[in-house]
């Protein structure tokens, strides 16, 4: 009898390491696919950036095609990524941002990252109303990051 119950005890503690170890690889899957998704947005950016720089009195939204000379070596646009350039306000977005925990601290929590709140402000991803009021293209809910 006692052979059998460290049987099943033995048994129940490998299912819970098993089961912990892939909840945590979960978990760093998870946060790997987080912080690709914001270095990306991050070099889209920078990306806008330069090429507002090289072509000054911009107005409108850049296109990819434009935009590839000045993308990062090895950089592919997911097409996730959206802009807005107006009187050289550099407007950066997307709707399709699903965490932004990583965006967040990468930012340093900034600002001037947040999402499109219903009265057209700016409003940081720590809830704050920057008063900032973002272009009419820009979708109510995109996650924004505003400036250059």
């Amino acid at each position: 009898m006692l052979p059998m119950v460290m049987l099943v005890l033995a048994s129940g503690l490998t299912f819970y390491a098993i089961t912990a170890q892939h909840d945590e690889a979960q978990e760093n899957v998870h946060q790997l696919d987080a912080d690709v998704s914001a270095v990306s947005f991050m070099a889209y950016r920078e990306a806008v950036i330069h090429y507002n720089n090289a072509n000054p009195g911009v107005t409108g939204s850049i296109t990819p095609t434009s935009l590839q000379p000045y993308y990062p070596y090895g950089y592919s646009n997911p097409g996730t990524w959206n802009n807005f350039v107006d009187s050289n306000r550099i407007y950066v977005y997307s709707t399709n941002f699903v965490d932004v925990s990583r965006l967040n601290e990468r930012f340093h929590r900034s600002l001037l990252v947040g999402r499109k709140g219903s009265s057209g402000n700016l409003i940081s991803l720590s809830g704050i109303n920057t008063q900032i009021m973002l272009p009419a293209v820009i979708p109510v809910n995109a996650i924004v990051i505003a400036g250059s």
